[in-house]
């Protein structure tokens, strides 16, 4: 039977572990014992000092001390999907040692956390998990999770009949986190959450711009809107004048009688005219201004060359003859 400790007497090991195998695995505390946080730049975390107990076997306690601060790398980042390392505290029975090691987690667009190995090769602690997304290449703190209190990973070092278990509290703190979390998947996908400093981008506590806004939303306006200083001046007809310019205008459904056409020289009625000739030859024919009740009448002269008779038509303004 070990008996520890008595006087005057030589112990091994597994003497000194049955001494304290009354004592549960877990952290010494969840201040700034073992405490995981993000390194300054890069795929990349810090571990604080701190002491840790863990289990050879169920009547061999250890106890594991980090005395200094520890850097942890983290492997890249898959490019499509997520995954979720976990930061180890372990005992390595295999190799007689204790260690903080990091344990990739498998890339996937859903990860989760695998089980800790708690066998004959190794007695391991999850004192932190942090979540890897899809291509990045630093780690925010947002992306770590505490699992120091969390008994089915960690949990608080206790004497095994005077402790408080810490699942109740545990799960209280996950469901903040995984509240939170949800937040932050919300404004990285950009349809939940809007940061201040997009609404309200010089700080005044004012949403800067809104899409719309109901008329009755909307304070201090004016009783009436005072156009803005302008004139009609003499750039701009006034009704009377336009009237008076448009009653000289003609209807646009007049239409032009046949013209009237009266020389000494001719004959013939509106419409229908009967030329006579100057001579017997009929070598020209003279259509000389008239006077019909006061209108005068332009002076046209024809006549035959050659014994050919002269055309005359008119298209638009221009007069053409031919004989």
């Amino acid at each position: 039977m070990i008996c520890f400790p008595l006087d005057n007497t030589p112990y091994e090991a597994k003497d000194m572990g049955t001494y304290l195998a009354t004592r549960t695995r877990g952290v010494f505390s969840s201040d700034g014992n073992l405490a995981v946080t993000p390194s300054e730049s890069g795929l990349s975390v810090s571990v604080s000092p701190g002491l840790a107990w863990l289990k050879w076997s169920d009547y061999w306690g250890t106890a594991a001390l980090q005395e200094q601060a520890l850097t942890l790398d983290l492997d890249t980042a898959d490019g499509a999907l997520k995954r979720i390392d976990a930061i180890v505290c372990r005992l390595d029975k295999v190799n007689n040692r204790a260690e903080i090691v990091v344990k990739k987690g498998a890339p996937s667009s859903a990860p989760i956390v695998v089980p800790p190995v708690r066998d004959a090769n190794y007695d391991e602690l999850y004192i932190a998990t942090v979540l890897i997304g899809a291509g990045v290449i630093s780690i925010s703190a947002s992306a770590i999770t505490d699992q120091r209190l969390n008994e089915d990973y960690c949990g608080l070092m206790r004497d095994g009949v005077t402790g408080i278990p810490t699942a109740p509290m545990q799960a209280q703190v996950q469901q903040l986190i995984d509240h939170l979390r949800a937040e932050v998947d919300g404004i990285e996908q950009g349809s939940e959450v809007m940061l201040k400093t997009v609404y309200d981008a010089d700080g005044d506590g004012v949403v800067d711009k809104a899409a719309a806004v109901p008329w009755d939303g909307v304070t201090g306006k004016p009783g009436t809107f005072t156009p803005s200083t302008h004139n009609h001046d003499d750039r701009y007809y006034t009704e009377t004048e336009m009237n008076t310019k448009l009653n000289g205008k003609a209807d646009s459904g007049h239409t032009h009688t046949s013209i009237r056409m009266y020389n000494s020289d001719w004959s013939g009625t509106d419409g229908s005219i009967t030329p006579v000739y100057a001579n017997a030859n009929k070598d020209y024919v003279n259509l000389s201004a008239g006077n019909d009740a006061g209108n005068k009448w332009p002076h046209v002269s024809c006549q035959r060359i050659n014994g050919h008779a002269l055309n005359m038509s008119l298209s638009g303004t221009t007069l053409s003859i031919t004989w």
